[in-house]
């Protein structure tokens, strides 16, 4: 980390990227991985309380914010260093596939490095945009017994009806 953040960039902005962003967003990750594992250790059979599911979902939620971070302030970098920033439009920065412009500019073994990850990188981006702007993670606050199962399943299927009474 201290080699990447001290690094000499050539463009300010590529250093901004990187020390403000990426290194900051680094140690933001790590600290959600370690407080996830201490508030519910994987190892946990009782089910948690609502509060350490919350604070662990907190966490979660956190630690896919900023892994997405990581590689949107990674390819901010690459553009900034490269001179692609007076080319590639803000909305064209990425490592993914359809970024086509920033891709060409990868050498042909990082490409395909990245190619083998698009997929994953596919359901990072999903799994942003859901905490953003849908519906944020959660952990389940428990699980049905394998011998309860189909009467679980159900009990999903079964409509509920409201029935609504007059205000007396």
């Amino acid at each position: 980390m201290m080699k990447f953040v001290s690094h000499p960039f050539a463009e300010a902005k590529a250093g901004e990227y990187a020390r403000h962003g990426f290194a900051r967003r680094i140690q933001t990750l790590c600290r959600c991985i370690e407080n996830v594992f201490k508030i519910v250790p994987p190892n946990t059979a009782k089910v948690p309380s609502k509060q350490r599911l919350h604070d662990a979902q907190i966490n979660i939620q956190a630690a896919i914010a900023n892994i997405y971070g990581c590689i949107d302030n990674l390819a901010w970098v690459w553009v900034y260093e490269r001179g692609l920033s007076k080319h590639v439009k803000p909305r064209q920065v990425g490592l993914r596939q359809h970024n086509v412009q920033v891709r060409a500019s990868l050498s042909e073994e990082f490409q395909a490095h990245l190619d083998t990850l698009e997929r994953w990188l596919e359901y990072l981006a999903d799994y942003r945009h859901a905490v953003a702007h849908r519906i944020p993670l959660y952990i389940p606050p428990g699980n049905v017994r394998s011998k309860d199962v189909d009467a679980y399943n159900e009990l999903q299927r079964v409509p509920i009806i409201v029935v609504r009474t007059p205000n007396v």
